[in-house]
């Protein structure tokens, strides 16, 4: 009888303890899908930010030859007034 009792507590705790294992593993599968939305939430932030960067370099390439068109237009201009003089 005292072995029987022994054994239905043994399987008590085993259940208990595998509803507690299972209650955390199903806590730490919630928080790793957490994770891997903010994960997909930054990678797109992040190519949203290259494409950006990469706008404004490519922006940045068209003032810097549109600057030295106007620079070498202006220094032709000077040079052919300076040859008028």
């Amino acid at each position: 009888m005292v072995q029987l009792q022994n054994k239905d507590q043994t399987i008590s705790n085993l259940t208990t303890e595998n509803d507690n294992l299972s209650s955390v593993l199903n806590a730490a599968e919630t928080r790793l899908n957490e994770l891997y939305a903010e994960q997909s939430r930054t990678e797109v932030d992040l190519a949203q930010r290259i494409d950006i960067s990469d706008n404004l370099r490519a922006q940045v390439r068209e003032l810097e030859k549109e600057k030295r068109d106007i620079q070498r237009r202006y220094n032709e201009q000077v040079g052919s007034r300076s040859a008028i003089n």
